[in-house]
């Protein structure tokens, strides 16, 4: 193993030399760190701002610490692990008390080679992560997760309250949420969220999409593939969705534009569903509630049987290629 230093020698370079860090030197007033292994790497901090980033050029994973913060982290290496992590000393209140009338930045920057796995976890800040291809899984008490241009990332994301923001991304997405904003757009892959009182928003994505809800509102916009959903007291509006929809709601509205013709199952306890069928569509309906109401099209007959409301046939249009199902309780169901 070779090890160089810079003409700046740090205090911590006899230990991390035990690590099998490759080279360890002063950029500006920041530490450098890198690993000539690609091991995974996990990192934990109290209160601050990480940024992660993985693209061709990056051979090494290298580790960068804003001026003066480098001795505020422990670093531990075992069983191909890298691990960086605050020090067992240090609380929230520490990372944000001035030193020297100046209050302490604490940034954290790893590059990552391509499809490297990083775990991190992070008590309150923001984590800005762009061009990663491995697994990684995150965990976010309250502040901003961004990531951009994951291509082929196996996202793991957990979040009580802060914000979750995926842009121009594919692969695999999990985010767990208790009252955290969640904004998706542009994604293609399999995608769960759950959501329990927080705000969804997917926006133009494709596959599979699985959507646990509370008593938060969600919205899918000009996105296609296949939707699930399971809804409590809140609402789901998706919008000009192309590909098939099912699902199950419980006292929540649910309001649907179809984009195309295609097969919708649903099931509701109480509340309202609402949904629009694409032009010239001559889908099958068979739709019921127990003590709901039903609206449709003046030219079917809502029918009442032992104090069941149904509503079946087929819409005028040419197209036959899909059926609308619905059973409700209580529900208010309109179909358009």
């Amino acid at each position: 193993m070779i090890v160089k230093f810079s003409r700046t020698r740090s205090r911590l370079a006899p230990f991390l030399c035990t690590l099998g860090l490759l080279i360890l030197c002063q950029r500006g007033q920041a530490t450098e760190l890198r690993s000539i292994s690609h091991e995974k790497v996990i990192v934990s901090i109290s209160d601050g701002h990480l940024i992660l980033s993985s693209g061709p050029n990056i051979r090494a994973v290298k580790v960068t610490f804003s001026e003066g913060t480098e001795g505020d982290y422990l670093f531990e290496k075992k069983e191909g692990l890298l691990e960086i992590r605050s020090r067992d000393q240090l609380s929230k209140s520490d990372f944000s008390r001035p030193a020297g009338g100046h209050k302490k930045k604490h940034e954290v920057e790893v590059a990552l080679p391509l499809g490297s796995a990083v775990d991190f976890h992070v008590l309150e800040g923001s984590v800005v992560a762009s061009g990663l291809s491995g697994d990684v899984l995150g965990h976010m008490l309250k502040g901003k997760m961004q990531f951009k241009e994951c291509q082929g990332a196996n996202l793991t994301l957990h979040s009580q309250k802060a914000e979750v923001v995926i842009q121009e991304s594919q692969g695999k997405l999990f985010i767990d949420s208790y009252a955290g904003a969640i904004n998706v757009k542009n994604y293609a892959g399999d995608l769960e969220v759950q959501n329990f009182s927080g705000e969804t928003v997917l926006e133009k994505t494709k596959g599979f999409l699985n959507l646990g809800l509370g008593s938060g509102a969600a919205k899918v916009l000009s996105s296609s593939g296949t939707l699930q959903f399971e809804l409590g007291k809140g609402s789901l509006l998706a919008h000009l969705f192309g590909g098939r929809i099912e699902g199950q709601s419980g006292e929540g509205t649910v309001n649907i534009t179809l984009a195309s013709e295609n097969d919708l199952n649903l099931k509701a306890q109480s509340g309202k569903i609402t949904v629009q069928t694409p032009l010239n569509s001559g889908s099958i309906l068979n739709v019921s509630t127990q003590e709901g109401e039903i609206y449709g099209p003046n030219y079917l007959r809502v029918a009442r049987d032992s104090g069941v409301k149904t509503l079946r046939g087929r819409l005028k249009g040419e197209t036959q290629k899909s059926s609308i199902v619905i059973r409700g309780q209580e529900t208010a169901i309109v179909i358009k």
